[in-house]
């Protein structure tokens, strides 16, 4: 897992010392002057001071911005801890039919989603365990099956094994795969920025909400195609605005919710193959097979950013439609 540092981040500390306005502050201003804030390093910020921040001067190492450890895959940290049950079933019939299935109860908990998670440049340097959360890769429930199945028809089988309709019916099998997996765990931000170099949207303010429970609205016949809302209205979470408020620290929001997630994944795909044999030397396979074979629609939550006009809007599907398609391969 890759937490990506950010060492020459200012600390939010400043926030609560001089407040927005200073920070935001040219540093040859009349505001940094009367908040007795020089120049750290005269020669290098004498002769383009007029475009240098406050919040700049009082980066650790002013004479730089943001230091870029990623690019070259360096300076990285990052704890995940992953535990989970595991059930497997496994049986070959005699019949010609052969079963695989699995059910996964798991728990991923990280404060870094993954390896290349560039983005995830952690929102306070001095305090990472602010990122630490569900993972937004946790399923809590994973279940997996695949079967396939040689027909009774044809020779050698328990019914029609002679005749034109043997050879017609005789030697096809059916298989499957079945996949249903829990939603994924979401993230709800808001539009906030400050002079404090954090990378990542602003975490909610928690003043409202109060709990994690309740985020996604509960319709008992969602008509998503007709805009029903994901996630409660905005005002269900209280003020955002930092500005409004006089907000000097990051959200106090978990990163991704456990309660509040997306919905479930639910994948069927079918087939139907037979090969025919020509010649001793010669054959050919055709295979038939509908990928999300019920056509179910997996919908977006819309905007999570609780600012946003479409916050919570949901406007489309995540997941492929049904799709079929032929295939026939030769053998010689």
């Amino acid at each position: 897992m890759a937490l990506v540092k950010n060492p020459n981040q200012q600390s939010w500390d400043l926030m609560e010392k001089y407040g927005r306005d200073v920070l935001l502050a040219r540093l040859d201003s009349a505001i940094a002057r009367n908040a007795g804030i020089a120049a750290p390093y005269v020669e290098i910020f004498k002769d383009f001071g007029a475009g240098v921040s406050v919040a700049q001067a009082l980066r650790p190492y002013p004479q730089y911005r943001r230091l870029n450890t990623w690019s070259g895959q360096g300076d990285k940290s990052g704890h995940s801890t992953y535990h989970a049950m595991i059930l497997k079933a496994d049986k070959r019939f005699s019949a010609g039919f052969t079963f695989q299935g699995s059910y996964t109860l798991s728990k991923i908990l990280t404060d870094a989603a993954n390896f290349f998670d560039y983005d995830n440049l952690t929102q306070d340097h001095y305090n990472r365990r602010l990122e630490k959360s569900i993972s937004p890769l946790d399923r809590t429930h994973n279940i997996k099956s695949s079967y396939i199945c040689d027909l009774p028809f044809g020779k050698g089988r328990q019914w029609l094994n002679r005749g034109p309709v043997s050879a017609v019916l005789g030697g096809w099998r059916i298989s499957g795969i079945h996949v249903y997996t829990s939603g994924a765990p979401l993230m709800l931000v808001n539009g906030n920025t400050f002079p404090i170099d954090a990378w990542r949207l602003n975490a909610l303010y928690m003043d409202q909400a109060g709990t994690y429970e309740g985020w996604v609205v509960k319709h008992k016949n969602p008509n998503w195609r007709g805009n029903d809302r994901y996630f409660q209205p905005a005002s269900f979470f209280g003020e955002q605005s930092a500005l409004r408020l006089g907000r000097t620290r990051p959200g106090n929001a978990t990163r991704f919710n456990p309660k509040a997630r997306g919905q479930w994944n639910l994948v069927e795909n079918f087939s139907i193959a037979r090969s025919f044999r020509l010649t001793e030397a010669l054959r050919f396979d055709f295979r038939f097979e509908a990928f999300n074979a019920f056509d179910r629609s997996r919908f977006g939550t819309g905007s999570t950013n609780v600012t946003s006009p479409t916050f919570g809007v949901v406007t489309g599907t995540v997941n492929e439609p049904r799709r079929v398609q032929l295939g026939l391969k030769l053998y010689w």
